[in-house]
C-alpha cells in the first residue's frame, strides 16, 4: 500500500472542499430560486387580489350612485335617460368584474373561486325593466345588500387563501 504523498493529499482536500463548496453553491440557488418565484406568485396574487376588490368597488360604487339617483327622483323609469345610462354603466363595470374575476381566478384556491364565481353569476340580471321607481330603488337596495355580503365573503377568501391577516401580524413583530 502506497502512502499519499503530502502534496496529493493537499490535492484531494482541495477537490473535496471544492465539491461541498460546488454543492453548497448550488442547493443555495435552487433554494433561492424557489423563494424568488414564491415571491413573484405572491406579487402576482396581490395584484390580482387587488385588481378585483378594486373592479368590485367600482361597481359598488355606481350602484350607490344609482340608488341615490333612485332615491331623489320621483319620475317614472321608462321615460328616464339618465337611469338608463347609469343602468347602461353599471352593466359595463359588471362585464369588467366578471372579466378581472376570470383572469385573475388563477392565482386563487378552489374555494376561493368559487366564491368569486357565485358573486360573478350573481352579478346578472334585470332589475328594472317596466316597474316604477320605486319597485326599482327596493330590487336594487336589495341586490345591492346580498351582493355585497357575497362580495365581503369572496374578499374574505381571497384574504384567507393569501394570508393576510398572519403577513401583516409578522410584519407588525418586527418592529
Amino acid at each position: 500500500m502506497a502512502f499519499l504523498k503530502l502534496s496529493e493529499i493537499l490535492q484531494l482536500g482541495t477537490f473535496v472542499v471544492t465539491c461541498i463548496t460546488a454543492v453548497t453553491i448550488l442547493l443555495t440557488y435552487r433554494r433561492n430560486k424557489k423563494i424568488e418565484l414564491e415571491n413573484h406568485l405572491f406579487k402576482l396574487k396581490i395584484g390580482a387580489y387587488s385588481d378585483i376588490i378594486y373592479e368590485i368597488e367600482k361597481l359598488f360604487s355606481k350602484m350607490r350612485v344609482m340608488i341615490y339617483y333612485l332615491e331623489k327622483s320621483t319620475n317614472n323609469c321608462s321615460d328616464d335617460s339618465d337611469l338608463d345610462s347609469i343602468a347602461t354603466e353599471v352593466d359595463e363595470l359588471v362585464r369588467n368584474c366578471d372579466l378581472i374575476i376570470i383572469k385573475n381566478s388563477i392565482y386563487f384556491s378552489v374555494k376561493t373561486i368559487e366564491n368569486l364565481g357565485d358573486f360573478s353569476k350573481r352579478l346578472y340580471g334585470s332589475i328594472y325593466s317596466g316597474l316604477t321607481f320605486e319597485e326599482i330603488l327596493v330590487n336594487l337596495k336589495e341586490y345591492f345588500d346580498s351582493q355585497l355580503l357575497v362580495a365581503n365573503e369572496a374578499n374574505s377568501k381571497m384574504r384567507d387563501d393569501l394570508k393576510i391577516d398572519q403577513l401583516t401580524e409578522s410584519l407588525f413583530k418586527r418592529y
